[in-house]
């Protein structure tokens, strides 16, 4: 009964003070972020400047748009790859194995074998299309964003280890 199976989540939610929807918040505070990069580099990272309103003594600035010797105003192939990857490793921290197959087949096994599947590899696909379609600022973002993802993952689950050895020896 779904209706009933929904109702008991939704008490175990309310009983463990659990928020289904906390973690897209965090996904709402990005995209802002990833709107302004897009756009801040898009016209070309930095404004032009006028060299008649320098002093003469100032020289006129370059602009080096240049991470490892790569262009970050531009599309970048090895960003994106990176991008693919950390998303790619991003998955396989956070996200639980995938369910087995059962001897009796059901809808809802099948569905969430393939949505996890999909999850875990066409995601990193998409990810990496999307990091070369735009700027390399925004693919680098997506890199950091992964790899701090990733981190947080580690530590929790290393901290939630301790925890469970200290309380199995008590």
């Amino acid at each position: 009964d779904k209706q009933a199976q929904g109702k008991a989540i939704l008490d175990f939610y309310r009983e463990k003070k659990i928020n289904p929807f906390a973690a897209i918040l965090p996904l709402f505070i990005q995209i802002p972020i990833v709107i302004a990069l897009y756009y801040v580099f898009y016209g070309g990272g930095l404004p032009v400047i006028d060299s008649s309103l320098l002093y003469s003594f100032v020289p006129i600035p370059t602009p080096d748009m240049h991470l490892f010797g790569i262009n970050i105003l531009a599309k970048s192939l090895p960003l994106a790859l990176l991008a693919g990857i950390a998303q790619l490793l991003q998955g396989h921290f956070a996200m639980p194995p995938a369910p087995t197959k059962s001897n009796t087949p059901s809808l809802g096994n099948d569905l969430a074998r393939s949505m996890h599947l999909q999850m875990k590899y066409v995601l990193p696909v998409f990810m990496a299309f999307v990091a070369y379609a735009v700027s390399g600022a925004v693919a680098l973002y997506f890199i950091t964003s992964s790899l701090f993802t990733i981190a947080q993952e580690v530590i929790v689950r290393r901290s939630l280890a301790k925890t469970h050895q200290i309380d199995s020896n008590r």
